[in-house]
């Protein structure tokens, strides 16, 4: 008999794409083996027929804020469906909020709980502002402490996360470290275009991922390649109109970058330099590695170089040195950088990632 896994998370799926690419499509190809549930934010049934998985959810009409109100809403679908929760064999967690309401239940059901952190959740929102005061960062602490005592296993998606997660609960054997990933395209990635240079970013315009630095970068570089090409691939349109399109040769688009990698001479992938960015793991560095794309990153991510010592797939920046002086020093090493083999590591291949899961599970 199939274990049932729940799969739960305080996101809305339909509007989260690093959730349903590094969570809802976990529980889908897990289905087969196990019989898996997901729970989450807002009504996706669109992803339910696709997926075939069973799907339960809870109103969140502030996706993206600190809402009392949407923490209230899953409070109380979760206590109203507490019996149909006890009948799961596994709470797989995706997200802290959904940890803090089903650590509770898990514990007096004593089911087994997998934490998938995904990265410091009390952290980011500090660091994003969305709560304002570090006075409350004792308080969060302990909560999270009590947390990673309140599960059976818990994914980190670095090293450094984890050595950070010991300070708080000193139990190595809990901890498994599974990096984000991609799926290895089925066709090599075809060239967005033939230009002197084809450069892009990929993802949200969010203040952590630095769009004006890289506005900022890719003007020092027209300066020494007028037809240079940018390719800005995003869900934030009017955001991204807003600052890259007075640019000549610009194309601001939405795409399905993941599930459809365009190959770049290179791309972005700049992270604020804050605690809770140092541990993460971008996920776009592994989307475009699987584009075949070289990586001009930031150096205050301790897994991209540690990574990028490993494989050689980009230039490591600090954020410190100015827009003109990254511009010459690309230029420079631009015969280089097109030269590189930027590929998909099998350890960031998203089977990788599964079977890494299925361990876990397994020692469950």
């Amino acid at each position: 008999m199939k274990k049932k896994i729940l799969f739960a998370t305080h996101e809305d799926l339909g509007k989260t794409a690093v959730a349903r690419s590094m969570f809802l499509d976990v529980a889908s190809s897990l289905s087969d083996e196990y019989d898996c549930t997901v729970l989450s934010a807002g009504n996706i049934q669109k992803e339910i027929r696709i997926s075939g998985l069973d799907h339960l959810h809870f109103e969140r009409r502030n996706p993206g804020a600190v809402s009392l109100r949407d923490a209230w809403s899953m409070a109380k679908y979760i206590f109203r469906n507490r019996r149909v929760l006890a009948d799961f064999d596994i709470y797989y967690v995706r997200s802290y909020p959904a940890m803090i309401l089903l650590a509770t239940i898990g514990r007096r059901l004593s089911t087994p709980i997998i934490f998938d952190t995904r990265g410091l959740f009390f952290h980011e929102l500090l660091d994003s502002k969305k709560i304002k005061s570090k006075n409350f960062l004792p308080a969060l602490i302990r909560l999270e402490k009590w947390l990673l005592r309140s599960a059976k296993a818990v994914i980190c998606v670095s090293e450094a996360q984890m050595r950070y997660y010991l300070t708080l609960e000193p139990n190595k054997k809990k901890y498994h470290i599974i990096y984000n990933s991609a799926p290895a395209p089925k066709i090599p990635p075809v060239a967005a275009e033939t230009s002197p240079l084809t450069i892009a970013y990929v993802g949200s315009m969010g203040i952590w991922h630095l769009p004006q630095q890289i506005n900022l970068i890719v003007n020092q570089l027209r300066k020494s390649v007028p037809d240079l090409k940018f390719h800005c691939i995003t869900p934030d349109i009017d955001q991204a109109k807003s600052l890259f399109s007075s640019h000549p040769n610009t194309l601001i688009y939405s795409h399905s970058f993941r599930y459809a990698p365009k190959r770049f001479d290179f791309a972005f992938c700049l992270i604020k330099d804050s605690f809770s960015k140092k541990v993460c793991f971008p996920v776009k560095l592994c989307e475009y590695l699987a584009a075949q794309t070289p990586v001009v990153f930031s150096d205050n991510v301790d897994v991209c170089n540690s990574l990028n010592d490993k494989y050689n797939f980009g230039v490591p920046i600090s954020l410190l040195t100015p827009p003109e002086i990254v511009a010459d020093e690309l230029i420079k090493l631009l015969p280089a950088i097109k030269k590189m083999t930027a590929t998909l590591p099998d350890e960031l291949n998203f089977e990788s990632l599964i079977q890494k899961v299925v361990t876990v599970i397994k020692s469950m």
